[in-house]
């Protein structure tokens, strides 16, 4: 199975009265020959991933190796705390998980790169922000999954 454009996705799913994250998992299964129950776990592993470069970037400073950037997301992190801003603190916080995620990648940290390293605090930022069932959380990182990239 697979997709040249959202159009065509949104289309298969609603033929196959189903929802894109149902879709991207059925493509995965059949593409890697994994069984459903595998693909899931990997992608629950990915979160996992996700998550802890969020925590590692919030509850303590993380610098680049060379030294020139880091911290930020630990300060964000404790700016939103204090709850004392004009902007949301909800906002801060996903601010500050998503700048936590990038300073893990610019110290050789582990990451997910959702879909390249340079937004892969974004998708992680949000959801572990929303922090919804783990189940249906990780269920529905397949959907994000299913937009194609850009091709030369």
């Amino acid at each position: 199975m697979s997709f040249s454009s959202l159009k065509e996705i949104i289309e298969l799913a609603e033929q196959g009265k189903t929802t894109i994250s149902e879709l991207m998992i059925k493509s995965e299964v059949e593409q890697k020959g994994y069984s459903r129950e595998i693909i899931i776990e990997k992608m629950s592993e990915q979160f996992t991933v996700m998550e802890e470069a969020v925590r590692k970037g919030t509850t303590s400073p993380v610098t680049s190796r060379t030294g020139l950037t880091g911290g930020d997301g630990h300060r964000l992190y404790q700016y939103a705390e204090k709850g004392n801003s004009f902007v949301n603190s909800k906002t801060l916080h996903a601010a500050a998980n998503a700048l936590s995620v990038s300073e893990v990648n610019a110290a050789m940290g582990r990451i997910v790169a959702t879909p390249t390293a340079g937004s892969a605090g974004i998708l992680p930022a949000v959801l572990v922000h929303a922090m919804i069932a783990e189940n249906l959380l990780v269920k529905r990182l397949y959907s994000p999954c299913s937009l194609p990239l850009p091709s030369d």
